[in-house]
């Protein structure tokens, strides 16, 4: 959800090689020192 929140999400496909794509998401931790995250993956 790039820009929600302050959530930036940056995505370099092709980063590691021909199909396999580097996603990094960084999240504003703000005055709250623990968050959560859920990670999905859907394979091809």
């Amino acid at each position: 959800m790039d820009g929600v929140g302050g959530v930036k999400v940056l995505e370099n496909p092709g980063f590691y090689g021909t199909g396999i794509d580097r996603v990094q998401v960084f999240i504003p931790r703000g005055v709250n020192p623990r968050i959560f995250g859920r990670l999905r993956v859907i394979a091809p």
